[in-house]
């Protein structure tokens, strides 16, 4: 859950132009047309005077074709679904350049559009309850990334039958996407502008 929505707005943007700056470029690139990623394109803009922006190519080869040498294309996964339950694709969003919301939950991308637009009525799809639900289990107890499978964890009789096969799904998926891991850079939101519950 994000504290301060408008602060963690602010922190990614910032990061994404220091960022900018840093590798030379000056140009933005995404895909499809999220709200988020146009807010937050926005207001890169209003941190970096000459900052152009492309919103809108409709997949991540065109969106790479468009930003050339000169600029960078920014990845619209979240940690909910490029942590551990990543795309099987090899043309997908592992081509960007770098990912501004891999270190928030799609919970709390949803909180962020519901403060750009009050009366949003969204509300979390349950397959992204139990995804998030994967991730908190597995910064407790290591269940997910652990060689082991899922039922010799000391836990485990404790979790209920749909937590069960959640956590054995992603597990196996874990496995087979490890070596398509996330490894490009992401801002990560400082501890007091979100509150991350253990289960």
């Amino acid at each position: 859950m994000l504290l301060d929505v408008q602060s963690v707005i602010d922190y990614v943007a910032q990061w994404v132009v220091d960022y900018t700056k840093q590798a030379g470029k000056n140009l933005l690139v995404s895909v499809g047309s999220n709200p988020v990623m146009e807010h937050l394109s926005i207001q890169c803009t209003t941190k970096m005077s000459g900052l152009r922006i492309q919103c809108g190519c409709s997949d991540y080869i065109e969106a790479n074709k468009y930003a050339d040498e000169s600029g960078l294309v920014l990845g619209d996964v979240s940690k909910t679904t490029g942590l551990y339950y990543r795309s099987y694709s090899k043309l997908g969003a592992g081509l960007a350049d770098l990912f501004p919301f891999l270190d928030l939950e799609e919970s709390e991308i949803l909180q962020i559009s519901k403060f750009l637009n009050p009366n949003l009525q969204d509300t979390l799809p349950e397959e992204f309850m139990m995804l998030e639900f994967c991730n908190s289990i597995e910064s407790m107890y290591n269940i997910i990334t652990s060689p082991n499978p899922p039922h010799t964890n000391y836990r485990w009789p404790y979790f209920t039958a749909i937590q069960k096969k959640w956590m054995g799904d992603v597990h196996q998926r874990e496995k087979k996407t490890r070596h398509k891991a996330i490894t490009k850079p992401y801002p990560t939101i400082p501890v007091h502008l979100c509150r991350r519950q253990g289960l």
